[in-house]
């Protein structure tokens, strides 16, 4: 198991500044939790489930080391 910190919220806007999580990486993001996990998709999947209970949704990700950004 480790510990994965998720990243959300980039600042810029979709289309116009990036398209692609690897490329919201670039901007300002905040830091949503931390994630115990087996691997950077189980994390990814925890988190997804989180945030569509709460009415949104995980477009895309990119995972950098123990960091992951989520858009």
């Amino acid at each position: 198991m480790a510990t994965y910190t998720i990243l959300w919220g980039h600042s810029g806007e979709q289309g116009r500044h990036w398209t692609t999580a690897r490329e919201a990486s670039r901007y300002a993001a905040e830091e949503y939790g931390t994630v115990e996990a087996e691997s950077a998709e189980a994390a990814v999947e925890i988190v997804r489930g989180e945030i569509e209970a709460q009415g949104g949704e995980v477009l895309d990700w990119y995972a950098e080391g123990n960091f992951i950004h989520v858009i």
